[in-house]
């Protein structure tokens, strides 16, 4: 567990990390404030914080992964899923004309998020293998 820390040390991870959340939390404090008093709708917020992200990234002159909007809604989830366990979430639904709601547990939605993106990791190798194959017999 050293190693792992002097390694991530010897990177600068830790640095950069700690750089990049003090920045992220002021530009989203700042635009949360200044957005919302000059007319501009919330989806200006999301944009802005993405802009800002990828400028930092590139300002930053080296690649380093960036969480990305599944990977803040599987954590989102999770703390939900942690510090609410009896909460539920509001979930809409539509089947053709047939629309509604449905309140399902937070830990459920969570399991179920969660579980996909292991699916995902798991089998997507394979399911492109297929589906390159199929390519091939069609051609």
């Amino acid at each position: 567990m050293q190693d792992f820390f002097r390694e991530l040390k010897n990177r600068k991870v830790i640095k950069l990390g700690i750089a990049y959340v003090v920045g992220a939390f002021v530009v989203m404090e700042s635009a949360d404030i200044v957005f919302p008093a000059i007319g501009l709708p919330e989806t200006a917020i999301t944009l802005f914080i993405g802009i800002t992200g990828s400028i930092a990234a590139i300002t930053a002159g080296e690649h380093y992964w960036t969480l990305g909007l599944s990977g803040i809604v599987m954590g989102m989830m999770g703390l939900f899923a942690y510090l609410l366990p009896k909460g539920k979430i509001k979930c809409y639904y539509f089947f053709f004309i047939i629309f509604g709601s449905i309140a399902i547990p937070g830990w459920m939605l969570a399991v179920w998020y969660i579980g996909g993106y292991l699916f995902g990791l798991a089998f997507l190798r394979e399911i492109r293998k297929d589906a390159a194959h199929i390519q091939e017999t069609l051609r």
